[in-house]
C-alpha cells in the first residue's frame, strides 16, 4: 500500500465514522475541523508529528492579510 492509499483510507474513515465539523475538535466521529483533520489524518500515517495547534479563533481567515 502507497503513502497515498494510506492517506486517503485515513482520511476516509473519518468520512466513515461521521465525523461532524466542530471547532478544534480532533476526535474521530466526535468532531474536527479542516486543520486538525489535517494534523490527525498526516500524523496517523506518520508522516508529521502529532501537535498541539493551540488555540485560534473560529474565523481566524477573515483575520489575515495574506
Amino acid at each position: 500500500m502507497t503513502i497515498e492509499d494510506k492517506i486517503v483510507e485515513e482520511a476516509l474513515s473519518w468520512v466513515h465514522a461521521k465525523t461532524p465539523y466542530h471547532h478544534m475538535g480532533r476526535i474521530k466521529g466526535v468532531g474536527v475541523d479542516c486543520g486538525t483533520i489535517l494534523i490527525e489524518v498526516y500524523s496517523a500515517v506518520g508522516l508529521v508529528p502529532n501537535f498541539d495547534t493551540g488555540y485560534y479563533p473560529i474565523d481566524w481567515a477573515l483575520h489575515r492579510n495574506e
